[in-house]
């Protein structure tokens, strides 16, 4: 779902855009600046994560144009990617573990329940979760598409300007110490794990093998968190601090909209039918908003 809604408001903007790959660049260096202010801790995932898609349709839609069918690539392709980011990560963080454990569960599955559920390995895994992101992110290409075109004929519906009140004041989340505490001494106590088995060698027996497993991915997580997430996150943040005072003026607005786009998410969900008119209305009550600030 927050893809999904990242995509489509990455066509508005090229949509509504004089030059599409100038606006989308700096659109992108905005939202992951405000990304950075406030949510310090998110993983170097998330970073990539939008920037694919954002890049993604700077070059679909600057070089070919926003039509029906270069939406449902951006939204196909956009999918996939996370779809693919997750089974990655899987993989790092389990090795090939993961793998053998679903194709065992596969090979019981079929022997006991296969009339009832024809599966029998992590290949069928892996292809059926791709394969409902590549078809959700067709059926969303074909949405979004449709949506442009609706909002297209109500831009000047005056039904859509409400009175957007203020609510609480926004601003970045402090990081918590505890969380780091946690994964120091969730390292800790894997290294110990791994030292113990090797030592007294166990690790051939099932139980062991299960241990050593549960230590390797705590310090998969720990040299990602401790070490490699900071690292480039560090670079990531030196070339957006350097970037943000070109853009502090817009930086700054994005801060200066959020309690009231808290406001018209909650006032479009109290008057909205289902999840495409919540969607629809957010969208229109936003075009219409005039930011009393400015």
């Amino acid at each position: 779902m927050v893809g999904s809604i990242a995509m489509l408001i990455i066509t508005l903007i090229c949509y509504y855009a004089d030059n599409v790959w100038t606006t989308i660049i700096k659109s992108l260096i905005i939202v992951l600046i405000v990304k950075m202010l406030v949510s310090p801790h998110s993983m170097i995932s998330a970073y990539f994560a939008v920037s694919f898609q954002a890049l993604l349709a700077g070059v679909l839609y600057h070089y070919i144009g926003i039509q029906k069918w270069t939406i449902i690539m951006l939204t196909t392709l956009g999918l996939v990617e996370s779809a693919m980011q997750k089974i990655i990560s899987l993989t790092i963080l389990y090795g090939k573990s993961i793998w053998e454990a679903i194709d065992a569960l596969g090979q019981w599955i079929s022997k006991n329940l296969g009339y009832l559920i024809p599966f029998d390995s992590s290949n069928a895994a892996i292809t059926t979760y791709i394969s409902m992101y590549t078809v959700a992110g067709i059926i969303l290409g074909f949405r979004i598409h449709t949506l442009i075109k609706k909002i297209e004929k109500s831009t000047n519906n005056n039904e859509y300007i409400i009175d957007v009140e203020e609510r609480a004041s926004f601003g970045p989340n402090q990081k918590k110490k505890g969380r780091w505490r946690f994964i120091y001494l969730s390292v800790l106590i894997a290294l110990i794990i791994i030292l113990v088995l090797y030592a007294t060698g166990q690790l051939s027996n099932s139980y062991s093998h299960a241990l050593y497993i549960f230590a390797r991915t705590l310090i998969v997580i720990g040299v990602w968190y401790l070490l490699i997430s900071p690292i480039l996150l560090h670079y990531i943040k030196k070339y957006l601090s350097n970037k943000k005072s070109q853009i502090s003026t817009e930086v700054d607005d994005v801060f200066n909209i959020i309690p009231y786009m808290r406001y018209i998410v909650h006032y479009a969900w109290k008057n909205s039918k289902g999840i495409q008119d919540f969607v629809y209305k957010v969208i229109m009550y936003t075009i219409h908003f005039k930011n009393p600030k400015l």
